[in-house]
């Protein structure tokens, strides 16, 4: 339906100030991963050494990044020393 596609519910956020410095989609994607280890760590779901699996086609869909975007987002986070892989 209209609403759902308009929903405020299917916004998200990024940091302006991150993504003028690192590019909008490494903005995005990181705010997307801080949100899933906060659900993470809300449902105890982290490892023990405190990390989490990512679900790919779960942050496509929140994000539209393919697979391949995503690592190569990684992969510029990791070096920035943002990122712990």
């Amino acid at each position: 339906m209209l609403i759902d596609l308009i929903s405020q519910a299917n916004y998200n956020s990024y940091n302006i100030s991150l993504a003028k410095i690192i590019g909008l989609h490494p903005a995005i994607y990181l705010n997307t991963l801080l949100s899933i280890n906060s659900k993470a760590i809300n449902k105890q779901k982290l490892t023990n050494d405190e990390y989490f699996c990512i679900d790919r086609n779960y942050v496509q869909s929140i994000t539209t990044f393919e697979v391949e975007e995503q690592i190569e987002i990684e992969t510029l986070l990791i070096n920035l020393g943002i990122l712990k892989k």
